[in-house]
């Protein structure tokens, strides 16, 4: 069973943080990282899936 999921963060600190704790978790990068422009800014995304 696979399971995805897809980060979505407006600080870059804290964006690497969440990525970087769910691949120490055994997840693994889905594609490459992705930004949106916001009324609120700049938001960062990640995919990522699981092996189960």
């Amino acid at each position: 069973m696979k399971k995805y999921v897809v980060v979505m963060e407006k600080s870059i600190e804290r964006f690497q943080f969440e990525v970087n704790d769910l691949i120490n978790d055994g997840w693994e990068l889905q594609g490459g990282v992705s930004h949106s422009n916001s009324p609120n800014g700049i938001i960062f995304l990640q995919s990522l899936i699981k092996v189960q």
